[in-house]
């Protein structure tokens, strides 16, 4: 019980940053929310939903559309803690550290606070419970049932990693002598395989071009940008400069006792970095495996728990570490080492269930709009767009703003560039926010409302209109009084 409370309060410092206000910037930023709130917007296209539906639960239990979004992936951090805690709470402080190290593993943390990903959290956060089943000592028949129920789950978070892990799982079972679960776990994989494969992601043509090169691996640059080809690459893929160092460190021990704990873990670790590597590339494509993902490196998860795992049982080989001032050390070294992760980008912004509009192909998102009062004749509406950037447009283009009447009439508008020109759409990238505001010039023979207001994105050469989802015009129509009021002095709902 001790040890558990000592797990909690280590998990403090993960958690801290869902506890603040606002929200977080990241590559989806509010894409989980709408995706949680309306299975519309295919939260399928991440490879499974079972996150989604927790977050849904939890927003019938009463929880705003982002504050479930956050508890769920609290909770994906403390599952995949205690994951590794009960899988290996019968070694002592090993437990503890192994605990660490997987939760403040800088992949881990980079999937919810830098790509901001749902459902590959919490199938992180599953994981470790799967090989706790397979170890647990008790009947036999009862640690089949709880694997072959954690595989479903697994299943249903993340198909495509769940073949991955099923396969690390059959190996585990058989170094425990568990030789039913191979079995079970082969047809369990054909038997959903019907239901599940219209979650797989969409093959990504460009998966080859996103290997891992290995100075990526101990790199400590990383920046909120999107996965990119070649060896310039900001978004992270480091495993941790700790858990590496124990790792390390354990290498001596394992070689003297090779025995099969140390050596799954070992293999855990490394067989996923190498298959991340441009030299797996003949696996790959061989084996066709690469349709499971959109990138090599999502199953740098698995390295991570394989890394932790053997990070905690330099306990075990070296003795001398488990003296209580050393691994108290150790396990505040590893929240040191990833700390950078735990100081995501805030947004002092609460999104709403759902944006006004989407726009392009899906390019680009309006979140949400603000106004400068009611609309007089002769006088001045000003208008200020929150955009949320989904993926890279392929030009510059302008964005139009238009006041219409009660019978959708144009009565003032305002066209220009994003930011006048200083934010050109060809620069936006994904998941950044950006804030336009709009002065419109009112005529003096201005009708009584009520107005509202169509805004798009068109090609200023040829006034080409980009598509809006839902509406056939290209453009998105919204009562004025769904933005919002405010007034100068007091922001615009910053």
């Amino acid at each position: 019980m001790k040890k558990a409370l000592l797990l909690l309060a280590l998990l403090i410092p993960a958690l801290a940053p869902l506890t603040y206000p606002g929200f977080i910037g990241t590559l989806a930023t509010f894409l989980p929310v709408y995706r949680a709130s309306d299975w519309a917007w295919n939260p399928l296209g991440e490879g499974g939903f079972l996150a989604y539906l927790l977050a849904s639960w939890l927003q019938k239990a009463g929880l705003t559309s982002a504050e479930s979004v956050k508890a769920t992936w609290a909770l994906s951090l403390a599952l995949g803690a205690f994951g590794v805690f009960f899988w290996l709470q019968r070694k002592g402080p090993e437990a503890l550290l192994a605990s660490a190290l997987y939760v403040y593993s800088p992949f881990i943390l980079a999937a919810i606070y830098v790509r901001g990903e749902l459902g590959e959290p919490f199938f992180w956060g599953l994981l470790p419970w799967l090989f706790a089943a397979l170890s647990y000592g008790g009947r036999q028949a009862f640690a089949y049932l709880a694997a072959l129920g954690i595989s479903i789950l697994l299943v249903l978070a993340n198909p495509g990693l769940a073949v991955f892990a099923l396969i690390a799982g059959a190996v585990y079972a058989l170094l425990n002598r568990r030789w039913l679960f191979p079995i079970l776990a082969f047809f369990l994989g054909f038997t959903l395989y019907p239901f599940t494969r219209t979650f797989f992601p969409s093959p990504n043509p460009e998966f080859f071009a996103h290997f891992v090169l290995p100075h990526q691996i101990f790199s400590a640059w990383w920046e909120v940008r999107a996965s990119s080809p070649g060896w310039i690459e900001e978004m992270p893929f480091q495993l941790g400069v700790i858990p590496l160092a124990l790792s390390f460190l354990s290498l001596p021990g394992w070689a003297k006792a090779r025995d099969k704990a140390g050596s799954f873990a070992l293999a855990l670790g490394l067989i996923p970095i190498l298959l991340s590597l441009p030299l797996a590339y003949p696996l790959w494509k061989i084996s066709s495996f690469w349709k499971l993902l959109r990138y090599p490196w999502e199953i740098l998860g698995f390295a991570a728990l394989g890394l932790a795992i053997l990070g905690g049982m330099s306990l075990h080989y070296i003795p001398a570490l488990k003296d209580w001032p050393l691994w108290a050390a150790l396990s505040v070294l590893v929240l040191l080492g990833s700390y950078r992760y735990l100081e995501p980008n805030f947004v002092d912004y609460v999104p709403q269930p759902a944006p006004l509009a989407v726009i392009g192909s899906d390019n680009a998102i309006l979140v949400d709009c603000w106004r400068s009062g009611e609309p007089k004749p002769g006088g001045k509406l000003e208008v200020e767009l929150l955009w949320q950037a989904l993926k890279p447009f392929d030009r510059d283009y302008s964005v139009f703003v238009h006041l219409l009447d009660s019978e959708d009439r144009k009565r003032a508008q305002r066209d220009q560039p994003p930011l006048n020109g200083e934010k050109p759409t060809s620069s936006w990238m994904p998941g950044e926010l950006i804030r336009d505001r709009y002065i419109l010039d009112l005529p003096s023979d201005l009708p009584s409302g009520p107005f509202s207001l169509a805004i798009g994105i068109y090609r200023w050469d040829t006034g080409e209109r980009l598509k809006v989802r839902g509406r056939e015009d290209g453009q998105a129509l919204i009562p004025l009084g769904r933005c919002q009021e405010w007034r100068e002095g007091n922001g615009s709902g910053r």
